[in-house]
């Protein structure tokens, strides 16, 4: 699990100079921003709405950038591929959908 792995990010828009730095340290400002709500609390286990909704409360205090739902899926799909997160079971959430619930993953 290198920290290197949390830099990557997909060009899908054909960003390039500039624009491009700025998206990929946006990118892995919100992988560690979303990590760090697991690290936070390492023997309890998110929705990425949970995750959200703590990263969102923190924004309000002046304490990080608030990031969209589809980021904060992003970076917990990313930290999962990479070992530090771990899917569990599914719970009944917002809209009445499913959404798994993650717990950060510790050594065994």
């Amino acid at each position: 699990m290198g920290a290197h792995q949390l830099h990557l990010f997909h060009n899908t828009v054909g960003l390039y100079g500039d624009a491009l730095k700025q998206a990929q340290q946006k990118c892995i400002g919100q992988n560690w921003e979303v990590l760090q709500v697991f690290n936070e609390a390492p023997d309890q286990s998110f929705t990425a709405w949970q995750v959200y909704d703590n990263i969102h409360m923190k924004a309000r205090h002046g304490q990080c950038e608030p990031m969209l739902i589809t980021s904060v899926r992003r970076a917990i799909t990313r930290l999962t591929k990479m070992g530090y997160l771990e899917k569990q079971f599914t719970v009944q959430e917002r809209h009445k959908a499913p959404n798994y619930l993650f717990q950060l993953k510790l050594p065994q």
